[in-house]
């Protein structure tokens, strides 16, 4: 998936921040369209009504390993 198609989509969920697009990037890198998707979903539901940041995008990863494991490899490179 492109960064750019990762960011359309993060945007109409109302991601907020450079550190939360670079997240989501990481997502769809790896798990295309649906991962992207499923994560914001996600997020969005802990968010509420307020903006998706980074810490949103992170918690609603850490149940699912395999998004989990694109954050890890994310932050390592």
């Amino acid at each position: 998936m492109l960064d750019e198609d990762a960011d359309k989509i993060s945007s109409a969920f109302g991601v907020e921040g450079m550190d939360a697009f670079r997240l989501m990037r990481a997502i769809g890198a790896a798990y295309e369209t649906d991962g992207v998707v499923s994560v914001l979903q996600f997020a969005r539901r802990l968010a509420g009504t307020r903006t998706i940041r980074a810490a949103d995008i992170r918690a609603a990863c850490e149940p699912i390993p395999r998004f989990r494991l694109a954050l890890s490899r994310h932050a390592a490179s």
